[in-house]
This record gives structure tokens, sequence and C-alpha cells, in this order.
């Protein structure tokens, strides 16, 4: 069972999920250099997974970002 939050009630806890949130996508962004980066070495098959992965994560990345700034319009 996984005991792990990050969630919680108050300004506080609003306040460190909303960091939360901006860290996770930038280290995101950290990844997808590393994992672009890293593609070109490997086979074309496995290039090719790599580089779809990079799109997922890419665009996973975009919404945590539109996420996190709708948060600070609000």
């Amino acid at each position: 069972m996984n005991n792990h939050s990050h969630h919680g009630h108050g300004s506080d806890c609003q306040d460190e999920n909303k960091a939360l949130l901006k860290y996770m996508a930038e280290h995101n962004c950290h990844h997808i250099e590393e994992l672009s980066e890293l593609a070109p070495s490997f086979p074309e098959n496995v290039r090719q997974k790599i580089e779809s992965a990079v799109k997922l994560l890419s665009q996973g990345t975009a919404l945590l970002k539109e996420a996190y700034q709708e948060t600070e319009r609000d």
C-alpha cells in the first residue's frame, strides 16, 4: 500500500502542492533532455521507442505546466 501523499488542506499545503507541481514539470524537462541525448546511442528500434516516450512525456509535461500556470492565476 502506498502511503505517499502530497495533498492536504489550507493555504500552506496549497503552496506546497503548487511548488511540487512546478518542480515536477521542471524535473521532467530535465529527463526529456537526457533521454533525447541518449536515444541516438541505441539501435533504430530502441531509439524509436525512446523518441515516442519522449514525445508522450513532453505532452504530459506541457499539461503539468499548464496546470501550474492556472494555479498562478487563481
